[in-house]
């Protein structure tokens, strides 16, 4: 459940990222006690567990995130080409799991402490979100795909600066030709949820640990195979996307872009300490 937090952080951009991580205790509490009625009790222990993580993933993950970044902008001026983003992609799997692989433990002993009226909140709650999302797929898909294109221009101007119009409708294309795969995402969410609420609300620790590496490690395992599929086919044309992009800039956007990742990942060095 705190992975939620982190991937609030993640889905950001930079300017919200850098404030949220300084808020990182609060967003992941947050985050994860929404979804439950908890007793004030509960709710101490939470806090507890939550700034444990928050105090290790400063000190050990961040530098290793900030790193991570500083190779990325020295690799940006040259222009991006298939064996960086093979290499970005690949360190970027390493960092997450190295990030969620203590989120089992801390997981599995919060979870336990919950009774069953709070789990059929959390299933009654889970349920009525999901019901709300597939309606707006149902009502609009296509707003999905006007959101996410809204967002990668953003995202890039975040770093190069005010884009030409001619960049902003390429960067805009692109990121429509993105496959959606909403419906996968909102099956496989609806049931693993149903899944961690009659593992955890069994009882078991080691069918919750077994649940939570599976989906925190290795989500595939979990996933149909055509879902899987679309996963995959998602990180391929996602790549040939950033090389698209990449080809698209000037230099003087390169360098832009280049500098800008280097402050930021500056900054959030200085968190760490």
């Amino acid at each position: 459940m705190l992975a939620l937090g982190l991937t609030v952080l993640l889905l950001g951009g930079c300017s919200f990222l850098k404030l949220g991580y300084r808020y990182l205790d609060w967003v992941l509490y947050f985050s994860v006690q929404k979804q439950f009625d908890l007793t004030w009790k509960q709710k101490g222990d939470l806090r507890k567990r939550v700034n444990a993580y928050a105090d290790w993933h400063k000190a050990e993950m961040l530098p290793m995130y900030t790193a991570f970044l500083r190779e990325v902008s020295q690799r940006i001026p040259a222009g991006l080409n298939e064996k960086d983003l093979d290499w970005g992609f690949a360190r970027y799997q390493e960092l997450r799991l190295l990030t969620m692989k203590p989120l089992v433990k801390a997981s599995t002993e919060f979870l336990l402490e919950l009774d069953s009226r709070q789990w059929e909140n959390y299933a009654r709650k889970a349920a009525d979100k999901n019901t709300t999302l597939r309606q707006k797929w149902n009502e609009n898909p296509e707003s999905f795909r006007d959101k996410r294109a809204k967002q990668t221009v953003e995202q890039v101007e975040e770093f190069t600066g005010k884009l030409r119009p001619d960049q902003r409708r390429a960067v805009d294309s692109l990121s429509r030709a993105l496959p959606l795969n909403t419906l996968h995402w909102l099956e496989f969410r609806g049931k693993q949820q149903e899944a961690l609420s009659r593992v955890a609300g069994g009882g078991d620790s080691t069918a919750v640990i077994d649940f939570l590496e599976n989906y925190f490690l290795s989500p595939e395992t979990l996933r149909t195979r055509s879902h899987q599929e679309a996963v995959t086919a998602q990180e391929r044309r996602s790549k040939e996307m950033l090389l698209a992009i990449s080809a698209i800039l000037t230099p003087e956007q390169r360098l832009a872009a280049a500098r800008q990742l280097s402050a930021f990942s500056a900054d959030l060095e200085k968190l760490s300490r």
